[in-house]
């Protein structure tokens, strides 16, 4: 998954305003805020600068990602929580974007990047009128908001969508269990699951198990030197949610593969979301076109 060299461009130009050592001790913090399942800090814009280098291009990557599961044309999107407006790169250009955010240094620095787009500065959950929208998408923005606000704010939200709501959280059992937690609500309201969900069964996830995904992304020169990394690539582990008001039109669910699939001498071993809980499947080589089909398959897809 790579940058668009425009994204690229910008980035290293907006990098040369401070000094590596800066943006090296920022992008540590962040790091740090990130792995114990902290909301992102921006206190001076420095630490704006270390976001858009280290995780601006992961969060780019998912969400082309988790827009490849939608079922219709995309032709508007409210970006609540936008940050940086990754939604921005991520999403084709025909599409109509408004963002909402209320941190101004990361509006201005997002507006630097790029003239797409229409911005609104204030906090998303005090919106007494909702902006119209085709999909409304929340992308790494409701880890900062109390869990008790969410029966309201789903509510409130699944009523102002025209079609679907779209909620990317990282990849850590914190994560999931918010993503399991509005999965639930948005069934009570009557909510159509279109992904990851195979089903709108209990969630068959037990124990120390939690559903997530990963996307392997390209890290630049200078991505290697504020993360002091040694490896060229990154893998962004996230969980998601794709919910629509309109029935999902497929009477032959498939299955979600939920771990990287076991591929050995002769056969194909899977692990499976179904309705009936979690499977396993194997595809031998013997059955030839499934067999050629199977072998392309990664983790995350539909079986």
């Amino acid at each position: 998954m790579e940058l668009p060299q425009e994204l690229l461009e910008a980035v290293e130009k907006a990098i040369q305003l401070h000094g590596i050592k800066d943006l090296t001790h920022a992008t540590k913090k962040l790091t740090e805020r990130y792995r114990n399942g902290l909301p992102s800090s921006f206190e001076t814009d420095v630490d704006r600068l270390a976001y858009l280098c280290t995780r601006l291009p992961a969060t780019y990557a998912v969400m082309q990602r988790v827009f490849q599961e939608r079922q219709t044309p995309l032709t508007s999107v409210v970006d609540f929580g936008a940050g940086l407006g990754t939604s921005l790169w991520a999403l084709p250009e025909a599409v109509s974007i408004h963002l909402i955010e209320h941190d101004p240094g990361l509006i201005a620095l997002g507006k630097s990047l790029t003239n797409r787009g229409t911005w609104e500065a204030c906090d998303f959950t005090k919106l007494e009128d909702l902006p119209s929208a085709q999909v409304y998408l929340f992308s790494y923005s409701l880890t900062e908001i109390d869990p008790k606000l969410y029966p309201s704010l789903v509510e409130k939200f699944f009523q102002s969508v025209e079609e679907e709501i779209i909620i990317i959280e990282p990849g850590t059992p914190a994560g999931f269990q918010r993503i399991l937690a509005l999965r639930n609500l948005f069934l009570e309201l009557g909510g159509n699951l279109i992904a990851p969900c195979p089903h709108h069964a209990s969630c068959p996830m037990e124990g120390g198990n939690w559903c997530h995904f990963s996307e392997r992304l390209p890290r630049t020169p200078w991505h290697r030197l504020l993360k002091e990394a040694e490896k060229g690539y990154e893998d962004e582990k996230y969980s998601y949610l794709i919910v629509s008001k309109k029935p999902f039109e497929n009477c032959q669910r498939k299955k979600r593969i939920l771990r990287i699939p076991d591929k050995r001498r002769g056969h194909i071993l899977f692990e499976l979301c179904t309705e009936e809980g979690i499977q396993k499947k194997i595809i031998s080589k013997k059955e030839k076109e499934n067999y050629k089909t199977s072998k392309k398959l990664k983790w995350g897809d539909l079986l």
